[in-house]
């Protein structure tokens, strides 16, 4: 602040930053964030297309066939990104891996739909 009360900066001066961050990191910290973000919304997608594979697969009600991908990810005790790709996948892989199948079935069976 000036002594006039004003916080802006000087003519000729470049605008301080948020918290006085050097804008070079600043830029680099909204790039890292912006790359977190897409890949969380490619994620996101991903598990919603598996979570459709389950529902057409079980005939299941689609909060059911996100518990089934969920259920597949504990049984596995991998990621549910990984499961959901896996399962995404599975078309053009001819086959899911030797756990995630009969974790599927299994999870499919509970639900009511296997």
């Amino acid at each position: 602040m000036d002594r006039s009360g004003s916080t802006a900066p000087a003519r000729g001066e470049a605008p301080a930053s948020p918290g006085g961050a050097d804008p070079a990191r600043r830029i680099g910290e909204l790039r890292r964030e912006a790359r977190r973000l897409q890949e969380a919304l490619v994620s996101h997608a991903v598990v919603d297309q598996a979570t459709g594979v389950i529902i057409t697969l079980g005939a299941l009600r689609p909060d059911e066939g996100l518990e089934v991908l969920r259920s597949v990810s504990r049984r596995t005790g991998r990621a549910l990104a990984d499961v959901a790709r896996l399962i995404v996948e599975w078309p053009s892989r001819d086959r899911l891996p030797d756990d995630v199948g009969p974790a599927l079935r299994a999870a499919l069976e509970e639900a009511g739909g296997g």
